[in-house]
């Protein structure tokens, strides 16, 4: 299914909680802008993708209408102040292996939300106690680059 990237227009439905809402990477069968992805980016995505799932009633899998090769379900958020950006959990394959890139303002807020992540001490789980086995596995992956 296609949406443009940073369109009001959403998948599911999504509360009144006074987020505004944007979908990104629900790419169709076709990637409106190709490029390279820095290897941070990715490794925070994956991170957001663990801890930012929003409700899903299953709908079903989709497969990958470019290569029909992958399938999953399922969307997760980047928050940006006001602004949460909705990814299908499908981004992280359009990335790696389709070379999807994120329009510039979301690789902006997944930027911001990695340095927060990288702050001192680095072994400490986010500050709103979420995710700790998470972050540790995020920080020594980051390590280990």
């Amino acid at each position: 299914m296609h949406i443009p990237d940073l369109s009001e227009w959403t998948y599911n439905t999504h509360g009144n909680d006074g987020y505004q809402y944007r979908s990104v990477g629900w790419l169709g069968g076709a990637v409106t802008h190709p490029g390279d992805t820095d290897p941070t980016i990715v490794a925070t995505l994956r991170f957001l993708w663990n801890v930012n799932q929003l409700p899903d009633d299953y709908r079903g899998l989709h497969t990958c209408e470019i290569c029909g090769e992958n399938h999953d379900k399922g969307e997760f958020f980047v928050e940006d102040q006001a602004v949460r950006f909705v990814l299908p959990n499908m981004v992280l394959h359009y990335i790696e292996a389709h070379h999807y890139r994120l329009p510039d303002v979301v690789e902006a807020a997944v930027r911001r939300r990695s340095q927060e992540r990288h702050g001192s001490p680095h072994d400490s789980p986010p500050p709103d106690g979420r995710g700790g086995n998470l972050w540790r596995r995020f920080v020594r992956l980051m390590r280990s680059r």
